[in-house]
């Protein structure tokens, strides 16, 4: 008798899953049915249509935005520092159509507004950003309006400096291509500029650094015009110079050079085998033939006889080679006595 109620019980309960199973997959089939059905691309015609109509009497209302304008400022006075720092961009808030403002954040580049700082020297000035204004509405559309714009006024605050004459260091990367090298010194145009700067800072200053130059894989002449480095406080005049760098491929050569003895004591005769030997070096293809072994002064010292050969050093060689080497770097030796 007990049995029997507990079988009921999970046979109702067997067929209720059964029963929920079956409408879980009855709802997916109409889901299925839906995806896969003409319904749903006349339901995706009809929002897209509704979702355009709602944009564009969206886009005929008036709205209001912030867009960002940049600005330049020209004419820094020589010979003045500019101690407060000047913002780079005006916040601007318009207002006009949705499209227009649209087009503003997405698709406009608005031109740098030039700031003429010629007028604003020797003491704490400031200009009124409203007199941008009509600078600003000439890059916008004739419907646009301006309603504010931040900040309100530009500070200028310009300090007098002292001032003295100092070389220009460069600070370089050069990475010349196989086979390369430079084939004469690098040129800086012009070698020294006016540096302005509180006296305590000038008092310091050795040179005026550029900022880095980095050529890489360098192969020809170039010619390039590099900004000396900005530091607080500190003006140059120029503001920066030209660099030319000149690269051209290289070779190598061997000329026979003659040893010469150095330090002989009176009464003596010191002998070399050889006494002449052979200097290989690098260089560039524009000066091969301008180098011989006149360019070079080779020697002995006859203080190191108490070696058993002597070593040849370089005495003198052409700046423009590179990777000079002797051969043989030692020669046998032989001390006289002179009647």
């Amino acid at each position: 008798m007990l049995l029997l109620p507990t079988l009921n019980n999970k046979n109702n309960k067997m067929w209720k899953k059964e029963q929920i199973v079956d409408v879980f997959f009855r709802k997916l089939q109409r889901v299925k049915r839906f995806l896969t059905g003409k319904d749903l691309f006349a339901f995706l015609f009809f929002l897209a249509i509704s979702t355009a109509v709602w944009g564009l009497h969206a886009m005929r209302k008036t709205y209001e935005t912030v867009i960002q304008i940049p600005v330049i400022y020209k004419n820094l006075p020589e010979g003045y520092v500019q101690t407060e720092k000047l913002p780079e961009n005006l916040r601007v808030t318009v207002s006009d159509r949705g499209n227009v403002l649209l087009s503003y954040r997405v698709t406009k580049r608005f031109s740098p507004i030039p700031v003429n700082l010629e007028d604003f020297q020797k003491e704490k000035s400031g200009i009124n950003t409203k007199t941008l204004e009509p600078a600003i509405l000439k890059q916008l559309n004739a419907t646009t309006q301006i309603t504010n714009i931040t900040p309100e006024l530009l500070r200028f605050k310009f300090v007098r400096l002292k001032n003295k004459t100092l070389p220009v260091k460069l600070d370089r990367q050069i990475d010349l291509a196989q086979q390369y090298t430079l084939s004469g010194p690098i040129e800086i145009t012009p070698e020294k500029v006016t540096v302005y700067a509180p006296e305590n800072i000038l008092d310091t200053m050795r040179f005026a650094y550029t900022e880095p130059l980095i050529l890489t894989n360098l192969k020809d002449t170039i010619r390039q015009s590099v900004k000396l480095k900005e530091l607080k406080d500190i003006a140059y005049s120029p503001p920066s110079v030209t660099v030319t760098v000149k690269a051209e491929l290289y070779t190598e050569r061997t000329v026979e050079v003659p040893i010469s003895v150095t330090n002989v004591p009176p009464g003596r005769t010191l002998r070399i085998f050889p006494s002449v030997v052979s200097v290989s070096f690098q260089v560039g293809l524009s000066m091969y033939n301008k180098i011989n072994a006149s360019s070079f002064v080779l020697a002995v010292d006859y203080n190191e006889t108490s070696q058993k050969k002597l070593p040849v050093e370089i005495k003198k060689q052409p700046e423009k080679i590179f990777n000079a080497r002797i051969d043989p770097q030692y020669v046998d030796y032989l001390i006289e006595e002179n009647n």
